[in-house]
């Protein structure tokens, strides 16, 4: 079978040498599944900020009867703290950071969650 039947088929990719012919199929090593992972979630835009967005967001009325919303709600902490693979003290700190800035007043709130860059431009000129 030559190398061009190997690529129409949506079987694990063979490797070609440069005559066409083919070989053994080449093997998914964990590390490019995770990297590929990673990539997908990254051009998504699928990040942990936006899973404690989903978490902490009020839920449509469709949602709200008391089954689904327990299972809507862990469904999106799995995803925001992904247990598999983040330690207890990495969960504690997230939660406990959370609940941190929700406490503080609005305007440092603000300040937090959008800081703007650093300028010593204007305290430089200032200070002789």
């Amino acid at each position: 079978m030559g190398c061009a039947q190997h690529r129409s088929q949506p079987a694990a990719p063979a490797f070609c040498d440069p005559e066409g012919r083919s070989g053994p199929p080449i093997p998914h090593t964990q590390l490019q599944e995770d990297w590929l992972k990673g990539e997908i979630l990254r051009r998504l835009d699928i990040t942990p900020e936006r899973q404690r967005q989903a978490f902490r967001a009020k839920k449509p009325a469709e949602v709200r009867t008391p089954h689904i919303l327990w299972q809507t709600l862990a469904d999106l902490l799995g995803k925001w703290l992904r247990p598999e693979s983040t330690s207890k003290e990495q969960i504690f700190d997230l939660v406990l950071m959370e609940q941190f800035i929700n406490d503080l007043e609005e305007e440092t709130q603000k300040w937090v969650r959008d800081p703007l860059p650093y300028d010593p431009g204007p305290r430089l000129a200032r200070d002789p």
